[in-house]
C-alpha cells in the first residue's frame, strides 16, 4: 500500500508539471509567435505559404492546452487514488509530445532563411523536452511499465509525430511550394493517408502503455505499411530534388523497425509483455 501511495503522489506531481507546461507555455508561445511567424513565412515564400501555419499552429495550440487540462484531470485522479488517472496522464503526454514538436519546424525555417528578421527561437522545445522526461517518469516510475514497452512506445510516439509531419509537408508541396518540376500526384494521394497513419500511431502508443491488446498490434501493421508505402518513395524523391536527406524518411524508417515487432507475435510478446499489468 505504501508503494501505491507513493506512486499516486508522484503521478499527481508529474501530472501537475505537465498541466502547467501544457496550459501556460502554449498560451505564452502562441500569443508571442503566431503573427510574427505568419509574417516571416509570407516574406520567405509568398502569401501562399502562410496557409498551413495559419490553421495548424492554432489547432496545435488548442490540443496542447487540452493536453494540459487532461494532465490536470489526471493529477486529480492520482491524488484521489483513481485507477483511470494513469490512462488519462498517458493520453495527455502523447498529445503534448505531438503538439510541441511540429511548431519548431516553421520557427527553425524562419531562423534559417531570414537574415534580418525578428528574433526567433524554437521555444516549443521547452514543452517537448520536459514531456519526454515525463513520458519515462509517468510510464516507468508511476506506471511500472517494462523497458521494452517504454522503448517501443517511444518509437511509435515518434512515428506518430513524423507521419503527421509527412502529411503536413505533403500538403505544403501539394498546394503551396511545389517541388521543382516534379509531378505532385503522389503528394496529393499521400497527405490524408499519412495523417490517418499518424493518428493510428498515436492510438497505438496509448494502447501499448494502457492496453496492449491484439488489435493494437494489427493496427500497428497497417500504419507501418502506409508509412513505408509512401514514405520511402517520397523521401527518395525529395532527397534527390533538394540534395539533402529528407524528413520524409523518418516515419518509414521507424515503421520498418516497428513492423517487425508487430508482425512476429513472439517478438511482440517478448518485448511488450502484454500480460503484465
Amino acid at each position: 500500500m505504501d508503494v501505491i501511495e507513493k506512486n499516486n503522489k508522484l503521478g499527481g506531481l508529474l501530472a501537475i508539471i505537465g498541466a502547467i507546461l501544457g496550459i501556460a507555455l502554449n498560451y505564452l508561445f502562441f500569443t508571442s509567435y503566431y503573427k510574427p511567424l505568419i509574417a516571416a513565412q509570407a516574406e520567405i515564400c509568398g502569401p501562399g505559404c502562410v496557409m498551413v501555419i495559419t490553421y495548424l499552429l492554432p489547432a496545435f495550440t488548442d490540443i496542447g492546452i487540452i493536453a494540459g487540462v487532461l494532465y490536470f484531470i489526471g493529477a486529480i485522479g492520482f491524488f484521489n487514488k483513481k485507477k483511470w488517472a494513469y490512462n488519462v496522464a498517458v493520453i495527455a503526454n502523447v498529445l503534448a509530445l505531438w503538439t510541441s514538436f511540429w511548431p519548431s519546424i516553421p520557427i527553425l525555417d524562419a531562423m534559417g532563411k531570414m537574415e534580418n528578421g525578428p528574433g526567433f527561437f524554437p521555444v516549443y522545445i521547452f514543452i517537448f523536452l520536459p514531456n519526454i522526461i515525463l513520458y519515462f517518469l509517468i510510464n516507468g516510475a508511476t506506471g511500472k511499465r517494462n523497458i521494452g514497452r517504454l522503448i517501443v512506445g517511444l518509437l511509435t510516439g515518434m512515428a506518430f509525430i513524423m507521419a503527421f509531419i509527412n502529411g503536413t509537408a505533403s500538403l505544403n508541396i501539394m498546394y503551396v511550394k511545389g517541388l521543382a518540376s516534379l509531378d505532385n500526384t503522389l503528394y496529393v494521394m499521400a497527405n490524408r493517408l499519412f495523417w490517418l497513419a499518424a493518428f493510428g500511431y498515436g492510438l497505438i502508443t496509448v494502447g501499448i502503455m494502457c492496453f496492449p491488446k491484439e488489435w493494437v498490434r494489427m493496427l500497428g501493421i497497417g500504419c507501418a505499411i502506409i508509412c513505408m508505402l509512401f514514405g520511402f518513395p517520397m523521401g527518395i524523391i525529395t532527397t534527390l530534388a533538394k540534395g539533402e536527406i529528407s524528413m520524409y524518411l523518418g516515419a518509414p524508417v521507424m515503421s520498418l523497425v516497428l513492423v517487425l515487432i508487430f508482425l512476429i507475435p513472439g517478438i511482440w510478446k517478448k518485448i511488450i509483455k502484454p500480460d503484465e499489468k
